[in-house]
């Protein structure tokens, strides 16, 4: 990749498409670390007996969460 400005249309061209790519990367691998980072949290709450939403431990509990009355998921 270019370190200096382009100087004809074409580099100018292929410099905004490298900028572009490196944009869209970046995005979508902060996407996928935000969606893995989710899913794991959730596996872990429901492995532990928590609300899925709070946090709040609901082993004892019957249908809602006594701490933000979320229902309780089953998964």
């Amino acid at each position: 990749m270019a370190t200096i400005p382009p100087n004809s249309i074409e580099e100018m061209a292929k410099w905004a498409l490298n900028i572009s790519g490196i944009v869209t990367l970046i995005t979508g691998l902060f996407w996928a670390v935000w969606i893995v980072r989710a899913v794991r949290r959730d596996l872990k709450r429901h492995r532990n007996g928590l609300c899925m939403k709070c946090g709040y431990d609901v082993r004892h509990s019957q249908d809602r969460c006594p701490e933000c009355g979320e229902p309780i998921r089953q998964l």
